[in-house]
């Protein structure tokens, strides 16, 4: 296909399997014959955003990506490789508006799922200028408020560093 200079059609298949790498065991054969572990899981997915980044098809590819971390692989460090992964994203399509927004809500989702606070509370202090940004509704508004009150409740967190902000 690359001789072919079909690279549209590898971006597109490349990123349609790309949900095996969260499936995947943490060790487990890869379709070459080779291993796959943990450690190959962030720069696969950080090559894979590139070559969706670069290709015409970034606002149909990428969502599928998004939807694949959203559902961090199963051995430990997971959760925090698919906050990572999607921070990376969320850092470098700063013209998407939609598509950051996407990204934010998956990362609240799995920081919530896996009681990570600590990784997105830094976050906070720019959420509101962020749902401005991307012309959120009042009712997707409160519902990240609600999970980010929600998470700093179970975190423990007495709310000083959200008071100042809502």
């Amino acid at each position: 296909m690359l001789k072919k200079g079909q690279n549209e059609e590898i971006v597109q298949i490349l990123t349609s399997e790309s949900v095996a790498l969260s499936n995947g065991a943490e060790k487990g054969p890869t379709f070459s014959g080779s291993y796959f572990n943990s450690l190959d899981f962030e720069p696969a997915y950080n090559l894979l955003t590139h070559l969706i980044l670069t290709s015409a098809s970034v606002d149909t590819l990428l969502p599928q990506v998004i939807s694949n971390l959203s559902t961090p692989p199963s051995y430990p460090q997971g959760p925090s490789l698919s906050i990572a992964i999607l921070s990376s994203i969320f850092n470098i399509i700063p013209e998407r508006p939609s598509l950051r927004f996407q990204v934010f809500k998956a990362i609240l989702s799995i920081a919530q799922k896996h009681n990570l606070y600590d990784y997105v509370s830094s976050y906070f202090d720019s959420v509101n200028e962020w749902l401005d940004e991307w012309k959120v509704s009042p009712e997707e508004r409160s519902q990240v408020w609600a999970i980010v009150i929600s998470m700093a409740e179970k975190a423990g967190d007495k709310y000083q560093r959200l008071e100042r902000i809502l």
